[in-house]
């Protein structure tokens, strides 16, 4: 039991120096009253890129995009 708490103890105190050496991210500050997103038309056509027009679709024309499962 003693060497459970020991192993416990040791993950625990390496988990928090190693998370002490970690940059934080700065933060940018972006203005959504002057900001537009960008073209969905030149998403490119890969997986990827037909999963966001997907989104894009399911999001600005839900009633028509939902599929419902039989």
């Amino acid at each position: 039991m003693k060497r459970i708490w020991l192993i416990v103890a040791a993950l625990g105190a390496s988990v928090w120096i190693g998370s002490s050496q970690v940059p934080a991210a700065e933060t940018v500050a972006i203005d959504l009253t002057q900001w537009t997103p960008p073209d969905i038309s030149k998403v490119g056509e890969d997986p990827f890129g037909e999963l966001v027009k997907y989104g894009h679709a399911l999001f600005t024309d839900t009633p028509n995009e939902i599929r419902y499962a039989k």
